[in-house]
C-alpha cells in the first residue's frame, strides 16, 4: 500500500478497509480540501477518536489516555499539517505516529491540570493512526520524516468522479439545476483542483434560502469571478438579435471561456443572460 495514487472513491474505501483489517499502524491520507476524505474515514473506522486541528496539548494528551486501553479505536488526526506546526504538541504527535507496536507518550512539563484531570505523566499507546492532510509539501519536514515510516495514499479524483460522488451521497437533496450548472464548468482546465463537494452543499443552501445568487457564489468559489463580472458587463452592452453570439465571441477573445457557441447558448439560458 506504500505511496499509492488512487482516483476513485470505491478504491479509497477498499484501501481504508484493508488498512483497518491489517496489522499496519500508520496511514497517511493526502487529498484536496472538501473531497469528503474525513467523512469516508469516519464511515470506515466507526470506532475512532478524531483529533482536530484546534486541540490543545492537554486535550490531546487526555484524548490519548482515554483511548489507550481500547486498542481497537483508530486515532484519526485531521488536518495534520496544521497540528504539526504547533510547537506545543508536535513532539507528542511524532511519538504517536511512530510505527513501533507500542509507543510511550509522556507529558513533558508538569502542570496541576494533570492531577486535576486524574491523568498520569505517561501513557502507552498501541492504536492505529490515520493522518489526514489537505496537502503535503517538503516544507512540512516533521511529516515528511514520518512519511517514510507510513503507508501513504494520495487521493486524486477527477471532476467526473467528484460529480458522481456528489450525486451518490446527496441523492436525497438532488437538485438537477445546480448539477446541470456545475457540469457546464467543472470539466474545463481552469477547474482542475478546484472542485469540492462543499460547492454543491453551499449552492443548495443558497437556493433553499431563496437566494438567486447561488450561481454567482459557485463562480466565486471556483475563482471565476472575472467571468461572472464579464457576463454582467457584456449582457448590458449587447441587446437585440445575435447578442448571445457576440457575448460568446468576446468572452473567448478575453480568454474567459473556451467552449462552443452552442454550449454557451445553453449556459446563457441557465444564468439568465
Amino acid at each position: 500500500m506504500r505511496n499509492l495514487e488512487i482516483k476513485t472513491y470505491k478504491e479509497l474505501e477498499e484501501h481504508l478497509l484493508a488498512f483497518r483489517k491489517s496489522d499496519m499502524k500508520l496511514l497517511i491520507l493526502v487529498s484536496g480540501a472538501g473531497l469528503g476524505k474525513t467523512t469516508i474515514c469516519n464511515s470506515i473506522f466507526t470506532n475512532n477518536r478524531t483529533i482536530n486541528s484546534h486541540i490543545t496539548k492537554l486535550a490531546l494528551y487526555k484524548a490519548l489516555y482515554e483511548v489507550h486501553l481500547n486498542t481497537d479505536t483508530t486515532i484519526i488526526i485531521d488536518e495534520a499539517e496544521i497540528l504539526f506546526k504547533s510547537t506545543a504538541i508536535k513532539s507528542m504527535l511524532k511519538i504517536l505516529c511512530d510505527t513501533t507496536p507500542i509507543r510511550t507518550i509522556r507529558y513533558e512539563s508538569y502542570t496541576p491540570l494533570l492531577y486535576k484531570e486524574g491523568l498520569p505523566t505517561s501513557v502507552t499507546i498501541s492504536n492505529k493512526v490515520v493522518m489526514i492532510l489537505n496537502e503535503l509539501t517538503q516544507t512540512d519536514t516533521q511529516i515528511v520524516a514520518i512519511k517514510d515510516r507510513a503507508h501513504e495514499i494520495n487521493f486524486k479524483p477527477n471532476s467526473s468522479e467528484i460529480m458522481e460522488h456528489i450525486i451518490d451521497i446527496y441523492h436525497d437533496v438532488y437538485d438537477a439545476g445546480i448539477i446541470d450548472f456545475m457540469n457546464e464548468f467543472v470539466y474545463s482546465k481552469q477547474m482542475i483542483g478546484r472542485l469540492s463537494i462543499r460547492d454543491y452543499v453551499h449552492a443548495v443552501e443558497y437556493k433553499k434560502a431563496g437566494l438567486s445568487t447561488w450561481r454567482k457564489e459557485l463562480l466565486n468559489r471556483w475563482g471565476l469571478s472575472e467571468l461572472d463580472n464579464a457576463l454582467d458587463t457584456l449582457s448590458k452592452k449587447y441587446t437585440g438579435y445575435g447578442r448571445i453570439g457576440k457575448i460568446h465571441k468576446e468572452l473567448v477573445g478575453m480568454g474567459l471561456y473556451n467552449k462552443s457557441s452552442k454550449t454557451f447558448y445553453r449556459l446563457s439560458k441557465k444564468v439568465g443572460i
